[in-house]
């Protein structure tokens, strides 16, 4: 079934876009091949359009793509929670549902091998975190304050351009060292140059593993799952990894190293094993190379299909250590809500009660915290 049935004088039929149905999920895709579709169908898994059918009218609604318009255009989210009113949200605007929805798909798939990029950048307000938690003193233990105070606006353009132009430039028995240009300068990051300009230390161990418990001497993960969950007399090294039963330091720690020493696109829910080992060297206060497991967290952005562009903050840094010129380029500034402090705390469902931080979720707030 193709959209120039039902818009026979619209330019998705110019654009030779189908309709595939599968219960009331659509997806897009252009009539070329098997490998094409494929790559639609991905990049649209997390964009789902549900069609509506009615004796008169085919109303498309592709939800998660109109509350980005709506985002962009300062218009409220709530106008998108019923269906029917779509139609008469976009005439008020003076648009048309199907170029709306032609306009996200070709800046979408103008290049389907480009990355999503996801700056990602969190810092602390130094003097509430000292006052009121106990993760700010790990951090000084290891010397690591100065990567969570990191508040310089990033430049998209020129982190995309770092990105695109990144090189490994290192043999295996050679100190690890990538390189990239922006703005016509060549830059050659290393640990070493990394930690200097961030000011924490490149010394320590370094492991990486993906799936599986870090092997080094010392670390048992039953030992640290068993600080994590306190209250759980069950901990094993295969069970969930879950947030929502840490205690709030826990919960600070895991935010700060999804967002300024192991990005990821995955959100906070559920903890890897990785980054439960970073948790616990940060606890045991075990000197880890840091500044080496962003670089290659760079590479691996850079050489897989679904990994973010992230430290974007930082980059403005190495942009900065190199003379790279910033004048006249598009700045991004940094959120208030990307600074922990109070108002952070309890939009994230923390509140103080009684001098202790308890988690209370939104949707028993108004049954009060137990």
């Amino acid at each position: 079934m193709f959209i120039s049935h039902f818009y026979p004088n619209s330019e998705f039929s110019k654009k030779n876009i189908s309709l595939h149905f599968s219960s009331k999920i659509v997806l897009f895709g252009r009539k070329t091949s098997s490998d094409s579709f494929s790559i639609f169908k991905n990049t649209f898994r997390l964009l789902q359009s549900v069609c509506f059918l009615h004796s008169r009218c085919l109303s498309l609604v592709h939800t998660n793509c109109l509350k980005k318009w709506l985002d962009q255009n300062c218009l409220p989210k709530r106008r998108v929670l019923h269906p029917l009113s779509h139609q008469n949200l976009l005439k008020s605007r003076g648009l048309r549902l199907e170029n709306l929805l032609l306009t996200l798909l070709s800046n979408r798939i103008s290049n389907p091998k480009s990355k999503s990029l996801s700056l990602l950048g969190r810092n602390i307000d130094l003097d509430f975190c000292s006052s009121e938690f106990s993760f700010v003193s790990w951090l000084e233990d290891l010397h690591l304050i100065p990567l969570v105070q990191i508040s310089d606006p990033f430049y998209i353009k020129l982190v995309k351009e770092f990105y695109s132009n990144l090189r490994m430039v290192s043999s295996p028995n050679e100190e690890f060292a990538l390189s990239s240009s922006v703005k016509g300068e060549i830059i050659y990051p290393n640990d070493r140059i990394l930690a200097s300009i961030l000011h924490i230390p490149y010394t320590g161990l370094y492991v990486f593993e993906h799936k599986k418990w870090p092997e080094v001497e010392g670390f048992h993960p039953n030992q640290i799952l068993s600080l994590l969950y306190p209250n759980d007399p069950n901990v094993h090294p295969n069970m969930a990894l879950t947030t929502n039963r840490l205690s709030v330091d826990h919960r600070l720690l895991h935010h700060l190293i999804v967002h300024q020493i192991l990005p990821t696109s995955g959100g906070y829910a559920k903890l890897s094993r990785m980054q439960v080992f970073l948790m616990w060297c940060i606890l045991s206060k075990i000197e880890f190379c840091f500044p080496l497991l962003m670089l290659k967290t760079m590479v691996r952005a850079f050489s897989q299909k679904k990994s973010v562009l992230s430290f974007g903050s930082i980059l403005t840094n190495v942009f900065q250590h190199c003379h790279i010129r910033l004048e006249g380029e598009i700045a991004t500034k940094l959120k208030k809500e990307d600074t922990y402090n109070k108002s952070t705390l309890n939009q994230m469902g923390w509140k103080k009660q009684e001098g202790i931080w308890t988690y209370c979720p939104k949707w028993i707030k108004g049954q009060g915290c137990n």
